[in-house]
């Protein structure tokens, strides 16, 4: 019997709901040579986290509190189901667990111990990075593993915004007042690794204030302390707002859980506001659900927040590789009960992929959250930090630019309205924009591969190649319209030009008629006759003009819709 395409399931005891033990003592017998431990400890059901498969336990953790840490009194798995990696599952779904309640009951749990009673058990626990300690007892060696606080976690969340016109310079010259390495040092990098264009990007400080972490389902704040200093960097009229943690406190995942799903709160005099009332209240950016905006009333702005925020942690220590899944999937670690885990093999294997080869840092990534792993961290982290701050800015400026093209074609589309007015607006914003990611404007190695991988990661050339698709249809759309448009003019100039011409030929034609009859009967000179020709000659060429002169006007307007298409394809 093997654990191999059969559905496991892990539950604590507590939900499990009936007597277990005689199954755990069978369990016990079958692997410690028929001792019974369970015997030895008499502990409540809520003390245990068992694996289930057709209904039967197959293995189980059991632990204990004391004071500030957890000890493991036992763990064990069916001879049958070893070696399959429940024994890791468990001992996961332990740390989950231990890490949400340390969060939320304010238990500040501190470490978890066991002794190792086998060298398996010794091997065991240290894959799990548990450390050996000088204590033994009778001869087995005491092991610990130390939870993180994430009192050393930095974290920045980048929240990409459109400004319908460039902001005021007055309103990007704000400083912080407490500290301001952080602009001085990002301002620095930037000028350093990236060309000289980078001058042209402004940086502010905006405000200090309390985040608030809510919960996943009910969105119940859990937190409304953790400070955070938040700042802005504009490019013309594309715009980011930085979130920055330093030493946050709090398990991470929580907050880029919310941060992937559009959910952030500001506290302000004990008030939770959004993050886009917060920016329109307090600093007159005016939130708009539509993409082309206008000015509101005085220094007021109508931005359009492009939902793409970016996250971006910096540890000391590497996490547990179950862990870093849930911080790359954006999903909560230890909040979806003994059965929630990450099993995508895409971010399985994300977990397990350095996209940086270097001596002190690593760094894993997608779609929307970047770890950074700072193996042996300086005195200064920021000034490591910054790169990797820079290269996201400008990464979610790009994003910016694609999302306030992407959704006025796709609003076009929607509501059929086509104008070759649409296609120009989004070929000027995307020229104003086409600095950011010309990838040759980095100087140095480092930062430029770190910007390709980074590129990659977040689906960017996605979004480019689903921009340029909607363009192409928006574009033949517009052409369709245009020719519908023009053969309903087509028609009614011809209807208009048959009924002139008819009336214009039977009035002209009748006076000629009429003119040459009387210079045939009058015997009227030769000159007066080709007069009368000639006149006759200069109606059909006007006539005929006229028709040349529309069918003329009408190829000008198809020739400026295709040269328009093949410029947006060579771009």
């Amino acid at each position: 019997m093997t654990a191999k395409n059969r559905l496991i399931t892990y539950k604590s005891g507590y939900e499990l709901g009936y007597n277990f033990m005689p199954e755990i003592s069978a369990i016990d017998a079958d692997v410690h040579f028929g001792k019974n431990i369970a015997s030895e400890f008499c502990m409540p059901c809520n003390s245990y986290i068992l694996a289930i498969c057709d209904s039967q336990i197959i293995g189980y953790i059991r632990y204990s509190y004391a004071e500030k840490n957890v000890f493991i009194n036992s763990i064990a798995v069916s001879p049958e189901f070893q070696r399959q990696e429940i024994g890791k599952n468990l001992l996961l779904r332990l740390f989950a667990f231990l890490s949400k309640e340390s969060q939320c009951d304010n238990k500040q749990i501190q470490n978890v111990y066991s002794y190792a009673l086998t060298e398996e058990g010794k091997t065991f626990f240290s894959k799990a990075n548990f450390t050996k300690l000088k204590k033994e007892h009778g001869g087995k060696p005491l092991m610990r593993y130390t939870l993180d606080n994430f009192s050393e976690t930095n974290m920045y969340l980048f929240v990409p915004f459109f400004v319908n016109g460039e902001l005021e310079s007055a309103n990007l010259t704000r400083i912080d007042e407490e500290d301001n390495s952080y602009l001085e040092q990002l301002n620095h990098i930037s000028n350093r690794e990236f060309s000289s264009f980078s001058a042209e990007m402004k940086r502010c400080f905006i405000a200090k204030e309390k985040f608030i972490i809510v919960d996943e389902e009910d969105e119940k704040v859990l937190c409304d302390d953790r400070e955070c200093k938040i700042y802005l960097t504009a490019y013309r009229n594309f715009y980011v707002a930085t979130i920055a943690f330093k030493n946050l406190g709090y398990e991470p995942t929580a907050v880029i859980h919310q941060a992937a799903g559009n959910m952030l709160y500001i506290s302000v005099d004990g008030e939770k506001i959004s993050f886009s009332v917060y920016l329109a209240k307090y600093f007159n950016l005016k939130y708009s659900c539509a993409v082309r905006c206008v000015n509101m009333t005085g220094k007021a702005r109508c931005f359009r927040q492009a939902y793409n925020v970016k996250c971006f942690t910096t540890l000391t220590v590497k996490p547990l590789e179950s862990h870093l899944e849930h911080m790359l999937s954006c999903d909560c670690y230890g909040t979806g009960g003994m059965d929630e885990i990450v099993t995508s093999s895409v971010f399985f294997e994300k977990a397990r992929r350095n996209l940086e080869e270097h001596q002190f840092t690593q760094i894993y990534a997608s779609e929307k959250s970047v770890v950074y792993v700072l193996t042996n961290p300086p005195k200064d982290r920021l000034l490591h930090e910054s790169r990797m701050i820079f290269v996201i800015e400008l990464l979610s400026l790009q994003i910016c630019a694609f999302n306030s093209n992407y959704e006025e074609i796709v609003n076009g589309l929607d509501k059929r309205e086509f104008s070759r007015q649409t296609i120009e607006n989004v070929n000027f914003r995307y020229s104003r924009a086409a600095k950011l990611w010309d990838i040759n404007n980095f100087r140095f190695l480092p930062a430029k591969n770190v910007f390709g991988v980074l590129t990659n990661e977040f689906g960017i050339p996605k979004l480019k190649d689903e921009l340029n698709e909607n363009l192409n249809i928006f574009e033949k759309m517009t052409a369709m319209d245009l020719q519908k448009r023009m053969e309903q003019h087509s028609k009614s100039s011809k209807v208009l030009l048959t009924v002139f011409s008819v009336l214009a030929g039977i009035v002209a034609l009748s006076s000629m008629v009429n003119l040459f009859y009387k210079a045939i009967v009058e015997k009227s000179s030769e000159s007066t006759i080709s007069l009368i020709i000639c006149g006759i000659a200069l109606w059909l060429m006007a006539m005929l003009s006229f028709i040349l002169v529309s069918h003329r006007k009408r190829d000008s307007l198809h020739e400026k819709d295709a040269k328009c298409r093949a410029n947006r394809k060579r771009k």
